[in-house]
């Protein structure tokens, strides 16, 4: 730890580390899960409107089927992403 943060700002990191593994961290776990598929499907329906826009489509879809599509894509980026980093990682 010292390496990292040296002084006094190490001192408050290691202090802080130790407060929050005394702590249950599920909580922290949920709401960061929760909050990175709202703000993954706000960003795709963003840029599914985005791409709209450049493309001439003058209609959007509705609300529902916009968002539902949106987290169906957020979820599947996030399913497909660790595991085409799984696949190229090498081999021991």
């Amino acid at each position: 730890m010292a390496r990292l943060a040296p002084g006094p700002a190490g001192n408050i990191l290691e202090s802080a580390l130790h407060q929050a593994s005394r702590t249950s961290g599920t909580t922290a776990l949920v709401a960061g899960a929760a909050s990175a598929l709202v703000s993954g499907t706000l960003a795709m329906a963003q840029m599914e409107r985005g791409a709209n826009r450049l493309y001439g489509m003058e209609a959007d879809r509705t609300a529902i089927r916009r968002f539902s599509h949106a987290f169906a894509m957020n979820l599947t980026a996030g399913i497909l992403l660790p595991a085409t980093q799984l696949s190229s990682a090498p081999r021991a």
